[in-house]
């Protein structure tokens, strides 16, 4: 009986909002697609520039949501259609260990600095190169993920 309530419990949504979306919308943008091919605003960054946001819970009128853990990811991945994906970057941070939930709504605030990104995000015919943010929340027999990318740009001086 355990195993079937856990199939029907409902389960919170994760979202992750960069400092840029929130601010003036000053910040430069590039339009992509997204996986269902829906054009979408990705912000862009300088390779030098700090990456930072939040990852906001929501328990969607749950009272109470236990959790093993919840991280933010900035991983750079290399697609290459013949040979598969090979990550470049792969950084973590904790955001919260293993916890019992009851706001509503948390938010978990995060960045990236002093990080070197050393490649220019490219689509091409057989290799893409992109950047993109990974939150997850850790559950005893499922991960919740939202994933979010981002566009870098290589400043040469």
């Amino acid at each position: 009986m355990n195993f079937i309530s856990k199939l029907i419990t409902k389960h919170p949504s994760i979202d992750i909002i960069l400092e840029r979306d929130s601010e003036n919308n000053e910040n430069p943008t590039q339009q992509t697609k997204d996986q269902n091919g829906n054009l979408i605003e990705t912000p862009v960054y300088n390779d030098w520039e700090p990456v930072g946001g939040k990852v906001i819970v929501d328990l969607k009128r749950i009272k109470n949501f236990q959790h093993q853990g919840i991280k933010i990811e900035l991983i750079g991945i290399i697609e290459d259609q013949r040979k598969g994906q090979s990550k470049f970057i792969s950084l973590c941070n904790d955001l919260d260990s293993s916890n019992e939930l009851f706001n509503e709504i948390t938010q978990y605030e995060f960045e990236f600095n002093n990080l070197e990104k050393p490649y220019d995000s490219f689509t091409g015919a057989f290799i893409n190169l992109k950047y993109y943010l990974k939150a997850t929340i850790q559950t005893g027999y499922k991960a919740i993920e939202c994933e979010k990318e981002i566009i870098v740009q290589k400043t040469w001086i």
